[in-house]
């Protein structure tokens, strides 16, 4: 299979998962006691080698089949697994029956993963592990194989010291990876030995072999002794040979045979022939199995059927619906696949047979998880119904849409109850009751939100359904504006574009959200009506906030990610309302709601600030308005940065230009505003964000004049002038000294730009969409990040220097590593997400959007 380099250790991570759940959850360790057939079948499953096609066995042979006692390889096959299951035998006292675990590497060969078995064996439940691989080598220790398979050049991945077992926390396999034994540097120095030296320094250990036929003690003595002078690189592979069981004899054994005479004798070759004829077997995994039989992947892949519900509905299910298509392959490695997976019986069964047993199989899993009044009534039902087959794709179905067997097994009893009810109204509620089931055409969401009303009120199904009808008539009539059309579909109502409302959700929803989904949501474009599409839930909990009542929405905004405005006065996304505590959240409400229109920053309650600006980084709708007027004062006399300032702003735009506004009442920046101004117009910046990123490299330029001014005034060397304020005297001379000659501060930015530039600084990351905070995390600490800009890095790594200044980024993400702490938070707009790192190294902050990630500041210990 040809993966990338950067996915082939996930995937080998994934297919090792599987065998750790072979034979129930992390149960795939557990040796198996195992032998005869079903031994050297699952040899052969393990293996990938093709079975022999039923279609050409005696009627003999079938009947062992069905008996389990057949093998179901021959010809070249069957060698290849007696080879194995010899040397298993031999391995344990020449017991046919022994303990046997399988265990998968993975093989990265040439931008090619592969999978090899090694079999794990022993004796008696405590005896001694040994360890067999695909071409019957035998090893006695991890250690043993880990230095000596013959696995090719490339990387190996495999359970952690061959122990199949889940990583800590999780429920995949915990795996290692390294090189194969012939890519790590002794074994390359070793391939360059002087093999037909090696063969003749052998000398009469070399007639002792021809004439014993393979005796191992002498060979090994003398091989030892001479490898020891660097010499006898192929006595020391057949010596190798005879430690790990392979046959060494010259005239039964190629190998062999090729090594004695000093033919191609390298470690490489011979480690690479016995997984070439692997690798050549993988090829013929599933050549004589039809196309629609690949579809069972679950079962071919190793989903664990024990524990998997879905897997076995899968499997099931498409056994009935194309049972007919399939070959006598196909039901025999349907059958082997799962004796391989659940550590059960190979035998052969019809296809009529297997669905059957599948069918009862799968009731009797569904069962598993009901209570024994629930699994009675199931069983009414299935009597009912008569028709195995349909009934389980209606829990297939429901099992797809995250519905559980439990839930959807109590839906089926509530369905049948409703049924009754229903047959016993009169015809015109009969009527009613079967138009409402067409325009919904979801029997599962028209059940559930039937039951879970009844249950709400505690009603009868009788009264539901006339419930439902009524608040359907209601619904569309009253609360819904004029011209919003309103549909029943697929189980939900929809207003215009707003986003569905399932029917158990209809009791929760107030007026006035009704009247908020009709009057905005509905009237938004399509495209902005997608970010709604999962709100409800969100919105149901803001309701009980009163976010409706208390205070009003006033408009919905296409940017963002479902961005309100509350009362004229905050713009934010319902998913970042979400995240501040409750209590907090009714406090937002009740003084957003009291707020006039005219309100000015100056006059937002300190309460307000500390929860919203402070706490949630929040900006109101005065601030960023105020920002953006008195940003346009400072630029005025330059038309270039004007137009900037003018442009149709976005949010994180508005909240940049606050965050400067802040900077220069901090700073003092009035002092030498037209100055900077003057620079920042010379720099041509293009946008926003390199505006300010221009300003504060020069605040920071006199910022730091400033501190140089101060050390000379305490050492003497300058002094300032008498009855005058030393803040502002030292300010006015540092930015006179920074200006004083523009193309001296423009070539410093440049200076800076370069090393920006030369230890590549700036770059945005693209991650997967869609992580969840901890994988967004993780995935951050796995990778480089950098700022977004050159502009903005040249800036922050004056403003924040680290020793050396080219060191910046990567002191960054050095802060990055644990054990620092990581903090994620949703943005204003709902789109963002920032996350903090604080370590023993100092703060990083970066953004995140679609999965592009960023830095944005860092700031070093010494610097807090």
């Amino acid at each position: 299979m040809e993966v990338k380099s950067s996915e082939w250790q996930g995937k080998a991570v994934d297919n090792i998962t599987k065998y750790l759940h072979r034979g129930g959850e992390c149960q795939g360790d557990v040796p198996q006691l195992i032998g005869g057939p079903d031994l050297l079948n699952t040899i052969g499953i393990a293996m990938g080698l093709p079975t022999s096609d039923p279609e050409t066995w005696t009627k003999s042979e079938l009947e062992k089949a069905l008996r389990g006692e057949l093998v179901f390889y021959e010809g070249k096959a069957r060698e290849a697994i007696d080879v194995v299951a010899d040397q298993i035998r031999s391995c344990c006292g020449g017991d046919d029956k022994n303990f046997v675990t399988v265990l998968p590497i993975e093989i990265y060969h040439e931008s090619k993963l592969y999978e090899v078995p090694l079999f794990r064996v022993k004796r008696y439940k405590d005896s001694k592990n040994y360890y067999i691989d695909n071409i019957g080598r035998c090893y006695g220790s991890f250690s043993d194989w880990f230095e000596f398979n013959k696995l090719p050049p490339g990387k190996m991945a495999y359970p952690y010291k061959l122990i199949l077992a889940p990583l800590s926390g999780s429920k995949k396999a915990n795996v290692y990876v390294a090189n194969t034994p012939c890519s790590r540097i002794e074994a390359k120095t070793a391939r360059g030995l002087d093999t037909v030296a090696a063969v003749a320094g052998l000398g009469s250990s070399a007639a002792l072999m021809f004439v014993t036929g393979g005796l191992a003690a002498p060979l090994v003595g003398t091989a030892l002794v001479t490898a020891g002078y660097g010499t006898t690189r192929a006595g020391y592979q057949l010596a190798e040979k005879a430690i790990h069981g392979e046959n060494v004899n010259p005239f039964t054994n190629s190998e062999s045979r090729m090594l004695w005479l000093g033919i191609a004798a390298n470690l490489t070759s011979f480690g690479a022939m016995g997984a070439s004829m692997r690798l050549t077997s993988l090829a013929a995994r599933g050549r004589n199995i039809s196309d629609a039989f690949r579809m069972v992947a679950d079962i071919a892949n190793g989903t664990n059927v024990a524990v998997s519900g879905i897997a076995i509905l899968n499997t099931t299910i498409f056994m009935i619906n194309n049972h007919k298509d399939l070959s006598a392959v196909d039901i025999l490695m349907h059958g082997a696949s799962i004796a391989f997976w659940t550590k059960g019986v190979f035998c052969y069964k019809s296809a009529n047979t297997i669905i059957k047993e599948s069918e009862n199989y799968a009731f009797s899993h569904l069962s598993k998880d009901l209570s024994p009044e629930q699994a009675a009534e199931l069983a009414a039902i299935r009597n009912r119904v008569q028709n195995d087959g349909q009934l389980l794709k209606k829990f297939h179905a429901a099992m797809a849409s995250n519905i559980s067997a439990k839930d959807y097994s109590q839906i089926l009893i509530d369905g049948m109850k409703y049924y009754d009810t229903v047959a016993t109204l009169s015809p015109d509620q009969i009527e009613a009751f079967n138009s409402i089931r067409n325009y919904v055409r979801d029997d599962i969401h028209l059940i559930t939100g039937l039951k879970r009303i009844s249950n709400h009120n505690g009603w009868t199904p009788s009264e539901t359904i006339e419930l439902v009808l009524n608040m359907w008539q209601k619904s569309t009539q009253t609360n819904a504006p004029s011209g919003t059309n309103a549909i029943l579909r697929e189980g939900n109502i929809i207003l215009g574009r707003a986003p569905p409302i399932k029917i158990d959700q209809l009791p929760k929803l107030s007026p006035p959200m009704m009247r908020f989904l009709g009057e905005h949501l509905s009237q938004i474009d399509v495209a902005a009506s997608r970010q709604w599409s999962s709100s409800v839930p969100v919105l149901l909990n803001l309701q009980a906030q009163g976010m409706f009542t208390i205070c009003p929405v006033t408009k919905v905004f296409n940017s963002g990610r479902a961005v309100i405005f509350l009362n004229n006065q905050l713009e934010v996304s319902i998913y970042k309302l979400n995240t501040i505590p409750k209590e907090d959240r009714l406090k937002v409400f009740e003084m957003i709601s009291r707020l006039s229109p005219s309100v000015s920053s100056s006059q937002l309650p300190s309460e307000l600030m500390r929860i919203c600006v402070r706490d949630h980084r929040l900006r109101f709708y005065c601030q960023r308005n105020e920002s953006i007027k008195l940003t346009e004062k400072y630029v005025e006399k330059y038309p270039t940065l004007r137009r900037i300032v003018q442009a149709d702003l976005l949010s994180h735009e508005k909240d940049r230009l606050y965050t400067f506004v802040s900077e220069v009442s901090r700073y003092k920046v009035d002092i030498y505003m037209d100055d900077m101004m003057k620079f920042v117009c010379e720099m041509k910046p293009k946008n926003i964000s390199e505006l300010v990123a221009y300003c504060e490299f020069a605040i920071t330029c006199v910022e730091d004049e400033m501190l140089l001014i101060n050390d000379q005034i305490k050492k003497k060397q300058i002094i300032p002038p008498r009855n005058t304020k030393l803040s502002v005297w030292t300010r006015k001379e540092a930015s006179a000294k920074v200006f004083k000659d523009g193309q001296t501060l423009i070539k410093k930015f440049r200076d800076t730009l370069k090393i920006v530039t030369d230890n590549d600084m700036a770059g945005v990351v693209t991650l997967a969409e869609g992580l969840s905070d901890d994988a967004l995390v993780a995935a951050i600490r796995n990778t480089t990040v950098r700022f977004g800009s050159p502009v903005s890095a040249a800036y922050h790594v004056l403003k924040h220097p680290t020793a050396p200044l080219g060191a910046h980024v990567a002191r960054a993400n050095q802060t990055l590593a644990p054990p620092s702490r990581a903090a994620v938070s949703v943005g204003q707009d709902g789109d963002v997400r920032s996350v903090l790192f604080e370590g023993d190294g100092g703060r990083c902050f970066l953004l995140e959007r679609g999965g592009r990630v960023f830095l944005c500041s860092y700031v070093p210990k010494s610097h807090e």
